[in-house]
């Protein structure tokens, strides 16, 4: 793994943080109906509330057989207060931390949980992706970022720089395991019940590599530590130094090491 050497805050707060989540697509040798069936019964989820997803509607033949299909989650599991959500099918679990983020130490507790469901559940596993998404939603007031000339990010078309109603995607690969999809987008083009008053909604989405199959508990553990280090490493890299000085200044100065 390798990513620029910046200063990253441990923590800002407010966080921009709307969503969090960990996303486990695996192969295995058993009938995904049973599979569905252990993850579904742990006890993990003894306190969510079930809600059947429209893909479950969809043949188990046709959703094997469909590339696009195959990983779609069939059942969602949510919290009372809808803070935890896990979303479970024959080939797939994520988990996700909705509204206020506990930080990274917490979270990375409850992964471990999700991901020690999936392994002791599951014979002869093979994770085929595994993912670490977090959702962003920039806010002049609480992150002194107006739009996208606040930002690293410099969009021009000859002379002139574009900085209104746009959304910019693009993806970087660190080492042999780890591909990051950036999306950021000006809020006239976003769709979603978020509270008014952001500048950018900045979507990043670290992935395993197609080919990188990892098996045991440990490999993925190790995988997630690195994809979170990249992830707030490509977050704060697309704020100039002024913006992250202004955050650190008000969170106390707590930097990480």
């Amino acid at each position: 793994m390798s990513a620029e050497q910046i200063t990253i805050p441990e923590r800002i707060e407010p966080d921009a943080i709307l969503e969090a989540l960990v996303e486990f697509r695996f192969e295995h040798s058993e009938l995904p109906e049973l599979v569905l069936g252990r993850l579904l019964d742990a006890q993990l989820w003894e306190n969510h509330t079930q809600t059947r997803l429209p893909a479950a509607d969809i043949p188990q033949p046709i959703r094997e057989m469909d590339p696009n299909l195959r990983y779609q989650p069939l059942i969602e599991l949510r919290t009372s207060n809808g803070d935890r959500v896990a979303k479970i099918g024959g080939h797939v679990m994520s988990y996700h931390v909705v509204g206020k983020y506990p930080g990274w130490a917490t979270f990375r507790i409850e992964i471990e949980k999700a991901l020690r469901e999936v392994i002791t559940k599951l014979k002869s596993l093979q994770f085929s992706r595994i993912g670490l998404r977090y959702i962003n939603a920039l806010r002049p007031d609480e992150h002194y970022v107006r739009g996208l000339a606040d930002t690293n990010i410099i969009i021009k078309v000859g002379a002139r720089a574009l900085t209104e109603s746009m959304v910019i995607s693009y993806n970087r690969t660190f080492g042999a395991n780890h591909a990051v999809t950036v999306k950021v987008a000006t809020p006239d083009l976003v769709t979603g019940n978020i509270r008014a008053g952001y500048s950018l909604l900045c979507d990043i989405d670290v992935g395993s590599k197609v080919g990188n199959t990892i098996t045991d508990y440990a490999g993925a553990i190790a995988w997630i530590d690195d994809a979170h280090i990249l992830e707030k490493t490509e977050f704060f890299s697309i704020l100039p130094e002024n913006v992250i000085n202004k955050l650190v200044a008000a969170t106390g100065g707590n930097n990480n090491g």
